[in-house]
Order: C-alpha cells, then sequence, then structure tokens
C-alpha cells in the first residue's frame, strides 16, 4: 500500500478577488467562441495530458474515474480496496462534491516530504510551460491568468433551449482549439478528448481494460462486457461486433433524442405553443420549488422513507439516474455506454460536467433553503466520512465529512447561476434565482396561464391560477434483479397492450412514451472482484426508493391533439383515461422485458392534485392536496391496490 495521501483543497483564489465561477458548459465554449477560446484550448491540452498518465499513478485519469466504481480491487488513498457507493443514502449529493474537486483540483501530499500539485489546473500549467511556444512574456502572461481562473464548467441539461441538446464540443472526433501568437500554427486540430476516453499503452496503442494485471484489470459487470473495451462509448455497445465498439463509438444523437425526446403522441402533431416535449426541465423546475422537497432527505435521495407526502417522492438522485441513462445509453439490444452504468461511469469525460450540474443544482437547492440539512435521525449521519477524499484542515489531515462540505464557496468556486450583483439585497438575489428558474426551465405553467381556449383549465374551478396536477409515484427495489439494472417506461397508449409480451426496446421506439425510472444499480455477486457493501446492506435491510413522473404535461399534450378521446384536464375524463390508456414495462439491461412478478415490491401509484401558477416571474408554483387516484392502477401488473394508498 502507497504512503502517499492525496488530499483534496480546492484552487486558490488570489487576495480580495471574487471566485471565478463554474460556467454552464455551452455558454464557456462559446467565449468568445470555441475556436478561440484560450480556457478552451487549455483544458483540451489538459484533459490530453490526462489520459496519457501511467495507470499506474494514483493520479492518473484512469485511477480518478476508477473511484467511482472500477477496478474495485485497487486501493486508493490508501483505504482498502471497495465500492465507494452512496446510491440511496443522503450523502449522495455531498460525496460527490468533494469528487469533482479531485477533478478539478487534485492535491498531493507526500507524508514523508513535501506537498506536490498534480491536477486539471496545475496540467494547464504544464501545458503553458512545456508544451506551448509564446512570443511574448505578455501572451504568455494572458494564458496563465487564464488558466488560474479556469473552474469546471457544468452542462445544463435540463435548461430551455430549442431541445436539451448534447454539447457540439462532446459530438465531434476532432476539435480545433487556438494556439498562441507566434505558434507555427494559428490553430491546432486535435482528437477530441472530450468524445471519449481511451486506455493507451506507452506506444499509444489502444489496450483493451479487462487485459491489465491485477489490480488494475476492469471486469465485465454483467450483462455489459467493459473488459473487452479500451475506448467509452454512448449508445453503441451490443452483444456482438466487438471489433466495432471496443475503440469506443460516441452515438451522441441518441444520448439527445433520450434527453429531449417524448412521443406524447403523433409524431404528426405539434405540441402546443410553449409545451416542451421534455420532461427533465419540468422535474427540475419542481424540485427547487419551495414546499415541494420539505428536508434535506428528500432533496438528496431517492431512499424510501413511510413518512413522506406524495409530491416528495421526487429526488436530485432519481433525476441524476435517469440522466446516466439517458446520455451512456443501457440496453445492449439498443446500444449501451458506460455512463449508464455505475462501476465505469466516471471514465466517460462527459460524466464531470453532467456531475458538476448535479452540484450545482445541490447550491442552488441549499441557497434556497439554507436552513435544511441533515434532521435527527437522519442515517447517515452529516459527520460520518466521505471516504476515500481527505482534506487538508488547519491542525490535521483528515477525510471529508458532510458537513465540512456544506459551503461549496470555500473551495474557490461560485456557479455563475449564483453570483451576487453589485448591490443586490439578499431579497433581491433570491428573487434573482427564482426569476432564473422560471425562465430556464420549461414548464407547464407558462402554457397553462397563457391557454386561450382554457383547454387545461376545469370550468368547476373558478381561481384563474387553479389547475389540476397529476403524478406517478413509483416505489421501486432497485436490486430486486441481484442489483442489475432495469428501466421502468411509461406509456399513454392502448397499443402498447397489443406490444407488451413481445417488445424488447428502449423508450424511443414505442409511441406516447411519458416518462421512465431507471435504478442506476449494480450486482451484488459475480465475478473476481470485491462488491458494493452499501447495496448488500439495503439488499438485506431491504431498502426501496422512490421516483416520479409528471402526467400533467402529456395530458394536456393528449387534450389539445384531435382523435385523443380526451377533452378536458378534469378528474372525471382523466381518470377514466388513465384507467385505460397508462400502462408500464420493466426492460433489463439485456433489453429483454421483466416480468413484473419479478419486482414483487414494486409499486406504481396515481395522484391527483392542485397547483397554483402564478403569472409574476420568480413567485413560485404551490403544489398541494395530492389524493389517490386507485383505480387507475388497481389490478395492474405492478399497480398499487387501493390499501396500498393509505
Amino acid at each position: 500500500m502507497s504512503s502517499n495521501l492525496y488530499y483534496t483543497q480546492g484552487l486558490t483564489v488570489p487576495p480580495g478577488q471574487p471566485l471565478p465561477s463554474r460556467k454552464n458548459f455551452n455558454e464557456w465554449v462559446m467565449t468568445p467562441n470555441s475556436q478561440d477560446s484560450i480556457q478552451v484550448s487549455l483544458f483540451i491540452r489538459a484533459l490530453i495530458r490526462f489520459y496519457k498518465m501511467d495507470y499506474h499513478d494514483a493520479t492518473s485519469y484512469f485511477q480518478v474515474a476508477g473511484i467511482h466504481g472500477s477496478p474495485t480491487t485497487l486501493s486508493w488513498n490508501n483505504e482498502p480496496p471497495q465500492q465507494y457507493c452512496v446510491h440511496g443514502l443522503n450523502t449522495f449529493p455531498t460525496w460527490h462534491r468533494p469528487y469533482m474537486l479531485l477533478f478539478e483540483s487534485l492535491t498531493s501530499h507526500l507524508i514523508s516530504t513535501n506537498i506536490k500539485q498534480q491536477r486539471i489546473s496545475e496540467l494547464m500549467t504544464e501545458v503553458i510551460e512545456n508544451e506551448l511556444t509564446f512570443e511574448h512574456q505578455l501572451d504568455k502572461d494572458a494564458w496563465t491568468k487564464e488558466a488560474e481562473q479556469w473552474r469546471l464548467p457544468y452542462w445544463d441539461w435540463a435548461v430551455k433551449y430549442p431541445k436539451s441538446t448534447v454539447p457540439d464540443l462532446f459530438t465531434t472526433e476532432t476539435v480545433t482549439i487556438c494556439a498562441p501568437k507566434g505558434s507555427a500554427h494559428n490553430y491546432d486540430k486535435l482528437d477530441n478528448p472530450l468524445a471519449r476516453y481511451q486506455l493507451r499503452d506507452k506506444s499509444g496503442k489502444p489496450e483493451l481494460v479487462g487485459s491489465l494485471e491485477l489490480p488494475y484489470t476492469i471486469e465485465d459487470n454483467s450483462p455489459y462486457p467493459w473488459s473487452k473495451c479500451s475506448g467509452t462509448s454512448r449508445w453503441a455497445v451490443t452483444d456482438h461486433n466487438q471489433h466495432l465498439w471496443a475503440p469506443g463509438i460516441n452515438n451522441w444523437a441518441k444520448a439527445d433524442d433520450a434527453i429531449s425526446a417524448h412521443n406524447w403522441y403523433h409524431q404528426s402533431s405539434p405540441a402546443p405553443p410553449g409545451l416542451s416535449t421534455s420532461a427533465i426541465g419540468e422535474l427540475v423546475a419542481r424540485m427547487l420549488t419551495p414546499g415541494v422537497l420539505q428536508s434535506y432527505r428528500q432533496f438528496a435521495t431517492t431512499g424510501y422513507n413511510a413518512k413522506d407526502p406524495w409530491i416528495a417522492y421526487l429526488s436530485l438522485e432519481y433525476i441524476h439516474n435517469n440522466l446516466h441513462n439517458w446520455i451512456g445509453g443501457t440496453d445492449l439490444s439498443d446500444g449501451a455506454g458506460q455512463m449508464g452504468d455505475v462501476p465505469v461511469a466516471a471514465f466517460d469525460p462527459i460524466f464531470w460536467m453532467h456531475h458538476c450540474n448535479i452540484d450545482r443544482l445541490f447550491a442552488i437547492w441549499q441557497t434556497l433553503n439554507p436552513g435544511l440539512w441533515w434532521a435527527p435521525g437522519d442515517s447517515p449521519q452529516s459527520n460520518e466520512k466521505l471516504t476515500p477524499f481527505y482534506h487538508k484542515f488547519p491542525t490535521t489531515i483528515d477525510i471529508f465529512d458532510s458537513d465540512n462540505v456544506r459551503d461549496w464557496t470555500q473551495f474557490g468556486y461560485q456557479y455563475d447561476t449564483l453570483q451576487h450583483k453589485p448591490g443586490q439585497t439578499d431579497k433581491e438575489y433570491i428573487q434573482g434565482i427564482r426569476e432564473y428558474i422560471d425562465q430556464n426551465y420549461a414548464t407547464t405553467a407558462p402554457v397553462l396561464l397563457h391557454d386561450p381556449a382554457s383547454i387545461g383549465r376545469d370550468k368547476l374551478v373558478t381561481s384563474e391560477h387553479e389547475f389540476h396536477d397529476y403524478i406517478i409515484d413509483v416505489i421501486y427495489d432497485r436490486l430486486a434483479l441481484g442489483g442489475a439494472p432495469y428501466t421502468l417506461y411509461f406509456f399513454l397508449g392502448d397499443t402498447i397492450s397489443t406490444n407488451i409480451s413481445t417488445i424488447k426496446t428502449t423508450n424511443e421506439k414505442l409511441p406516447r412514451f411519458v416518462g421512465s425510472v431507471y435504478t442506476f444499480s449494480r450486482r451484488l455477486t459475480g465475478g473476481n472482484q470485491p462488491h458494493c457493501a452499501n447495496c448488500a446492506r439495503q439488499a438485506n435491510e431491504g431498502s426501496l426508493s422512490t421516483a416520479q413522473i409528471v402526467l400533467t404535461d402529456a395530458l394536456y399534450y393528449h387534450v389539445a391533439a384531435p382523435g385523443t378521446g380526451l377533452d378536458r384536464m378534469a378528474p372525471d375524463q382523466v381518470q377514466p383515461y388513465l384507467e385505460q390508456n397508462l400502462q408500464w414495462v420493466a426492460v433489463s439491461a439485456s433489453g429483454d422485458v421483466v416480468d413484473m412478478q419479478h419486482l414483487p415490491r414494486t409499486k406504481v401509484f396515481v395522484l391527483k392534485g392542485k397547483v397554483q401558477h402564478y403569472r409574476q416571474h420568480g413567485t413560485p408554483s404551490d403544489f398541494e392536496r395530492y389524493v389517490a387516484m386507485a383505480s387507475v392502477t388497481n389490478g395492474k401488473p405492478g399497480g398499487a391496490s387501493p390499501g396500498e394508498y393509505v
């Protein structure tokens, strides 16, 4: 075991200077544009250097990515080989915060000698000192300043663009970046490290991760054949044609479709004006709405608690899980990728920008709910160690706990979303954040409020602000299939019943898809490497998880579309419509339909409630009075009976 400890400090901010921002990836690359951005150039060059580091080095990309799961036989930071799993726990957001810091700013402390730095920002400095040529010192100083100001950008996959697209810089095989004045060329065209990570030997030849010696080898995680890969893929790995996907294939367009496309009815019927076909914006907006999630635990984790109200089945972890599915792909019959499987997810470079956004949403929620943190009786407690992340405290070096990372600004960054404007009062600051949420995340609120035909309004409701709201709540056993991941897909449409027994598909291939729940779990047994102690404990304790799908968007679309048989949003019409049309199917990672009898503890609930929407930007909606629509689920496989709604 190495005597070295690697501790995470965050990046240095010069005294008296404002905190540099972690910026929206799409805006960051376009400042002024991707080809002329010094920070983009430095980041691309530094990431290439990071990839080239020997995998035996604890600060190599291979080992830093491996902390998330594989190889599990490898000791990191003097900790015994293990899987650092926090899924289903209230430490899910806090554990990933120092993990992002580790990628952004990894500092190694050599116990017996001195301090040595090796990090993305330090790699940028190496690029400036050892790789680039500068005509004037002023040019070099400008590049150095950009390196000092760089912070890890986030990918906001929920923001209200025309489509929630995968950023261009993740889609191309090559990238053109600027070089300093005086270089042989003004621009350099390089292989794009954001398209994939690929392990290569010292000669530069691709090397299968399963061919490495112990403790570095990565095994298959059945049914996924990861050992046969040298590169990461998105929606490409299948159970055949290994020669095609082993080096890594970037099928980003499928990820794009999975994030942004919901086939709510016929493709020929456009959505009503203002209604987004991406459910993720609605989920993010609701998660950040006051009163929806009334405790830190509800916000942080999918972990089920019988005392939680129906509205609180939504969580940051649930949204995160689905994005891993949508970005990487999880179905071998349609193409899978490392992002969709816990042990290898962090090898895909898009992981870091995805999780940076998770940390940003965490920071926004903290800012809006400053008094909410661990409650008495929450387990694990806030002082439990976030292994294996060490920090240099004033008098000692120790492992972080959640209390240590509660304030993210101490680590030398702030999110652009949360930067104070000059002269802004605290009240104006919070109001500005609420207005930002309203303007950037598509929901049904503006559609319903500006509905000229009143098709979304119940004539019996007298308030111009009050509307019906419909949700699906799911209690599921993420470890029911021995930990192997599976997805629950939900649809509105009687066409599903004719195909349900033979379907082997992902969400894009069926009409009327309205939402999904991905378990993002890992196998409890199999292979020769250590398995997840947290998952084993949760399986022994019978732990369950929760998720929520908003039906209001899709139902409004069905009301607006001709010939659906649904004319109004009132419960007397919606309830029988859902009884007839709401269906769901569980699909395994192999692409096979899972009989709901194999998921006996998974239950689907449908609720109706009332919501107050307001025309003034920044005024949060009020969600309340959710009651059972038991007839919708009663008698359907996996559906809750009336008695289970109590």
